[in-house]
């Protein structure tokens, strides 16, 4: 008979894969329009992302499973954070039907690079190389609306991002600036809901200037780690 452990392991697994379920619901949303439903999945699926690893480490399901809930993680993280943003790029028409199809392209196969590096994570829990948020990205286009040449840009720079080994600080394991890190990370998450609440186009300019200002923020930490905190030892909060 399976024991409490193995019943909590097999409960654990089965939350990061609800991530495939979110992502079809996200993907059903996409073609049909319905961008705020669409990004509330995708919301969604940040959030189980969020807390499955840190239940998976208290339940210390490590090796008590046929089941690999690392590679759960890697192929839902793919569909929600890549897959599903890059048909929702096509489908949203910033450019045209093949500049769109190029420049999903891009995050398709840059990300597959990101998602299958033996060394994508350094000493103090950072990502090396852009950590393919493509859902993020995605949204941001959405917020901001910039121009056809811009947009073909910053697709092109943030895919090229992947294979340079710069520093991307985690949102929650970021241990220089954690509180304020933190408070970044939910500021923008508060900004994002109030957004998807009132509806696309962003009618709150203070929620855009939320979310553009934790955007800098997270692109400032990147240039810190890149320069006078190149050297990852002995790292201490801050």
């Amino acid at each position: 008979m399976p024991d409490k452990t193995s019943f909590l392991t097999f409960l654990t697994h089965s939350l990061s894969a609800s991530g495939a379920i979110i992502a079809l619901f996200a993907l059903d949303a996409v073609y049909i329009g319905a961008w705020e439903r669409t990004f509330l999945w995708l919301g969604l699926a940040l959030i189980i992302d969020g807390i499955d690893g840190p239940i998976a480490r208290w339940v210390g399901v490590k090796n008590r499973s046929r089941f690999s809930g690392a590679r759960i993680d890697l192929i839902v993280d793919y569909l929600n954070y890549v897959f599903v943003p890059a048909i929702a790029f096509i489908k949203l028409a910033f450019l045209p039907f093949v500049p769109s199809l190029v420049l999903a392209s891009f995050m398709l196969l840059s990300a597959l690079f990101h998602f299958s590096d033996t060394m994508s994570k350094s000493e103090d829990h950072s990502f090396l190389g852009f950590p393919a948020i493509w859902n993020v990205v995605v949204f941001y286009l959405i917020i901001f609306q910039p121009s056809a040449l811009l947009t073909f840009t910053i697709i092109s720079l943030f895919a090229a991002l992947t294979f340079l080994p710069l520093r991307w600080s985690h949102p929650f394991r970021n241990r220089r600036f954690r509180s304020l890190t933190l408070i970044a990370t939910m500021a923008g998450a508060m900004a994002a809901l109030w957004i998807l609440n009132v509806g696309f186009p962003a009618p709150a300019p203070a929620a855009r200037i939320i979310l553009a200002v934790a955007a800098f923020y997270g692109l400032i930490l990147v240039i810190l780690n890149a320069t006078i905190w190149r050297d990852v030892r002995g790292i201490d909060e801050l």
